[in-house]
């Protein structure tokens, strides 16, 4: 589903991809575990091709993690490739990019303790990329019927 051949070959093109407004965005704060989590997802029919949904997702979450406004002009104007290139560039360096079956991906979530409702997100028919799995990192994009996804867990203890 992704590889990194073809974000590198898509991160090229960003400055030309389409805005795209409409992300359902979930934040799941632990401070006691010093943990956050993000979930956010975009209609297939916003991005059809995986590739540029996972490079948008990836994107705004840079945008909503730095609290910069997430409007058309801004963004447009904004040095795109620079911004996106500084979060892909150590996805691709360091990144899995290995595919993961429904099961093991929901496992994996529950034993981050994350508190969002998945199942109505992953179900039975996504298609899972594991991109990091580590101890204080998880980074994971998927695919349903309807969606895109981004979901990552990291923890600063």
């Amino acid at each position: 589903m992704l590889n990194k051949n073809a974000v590198v070959h898509c991160l090229q093109g960003i400055g030309t991809q389409k805005f795209v407004d409409y992300f359902h965005i979930q934040e799941d704060r632990q401070p006691r575990w010093e943990a956050s989590a993000f979930l956010l997802s975009l209609e297939k029919t916003e991005v059809p091709h995986p590739v540029d949904a996972f490079l948008l997702l990836m994107e705004r979450l840079e945008y909503w993690g730095e609290e910069w406004a997430w409007e058309e002009m801004n963004v447009k104007n904004s040095k795109r490739q620079l911004i996106l290139s500084r979060v892909i560039d150590p996805l691709l360096r360091f990144g899995l990019f290995m595919e993961i079956d429904v099961k093991n991906t929901l496992s994996k979530l529950d034993a981050l303790g994350i508190e969002f409702d998945f199942g109505s997100i992953v179900t039975a028919a996504s298609t899972n990329t594991l991109i990091y799995d580590e101890w204080n990192d998880f980074l994971l994009f998927g695919g349903n019927a309807h969606h895109y996804y981004v979901i990552q867990w990291y923890t600063t203890a």
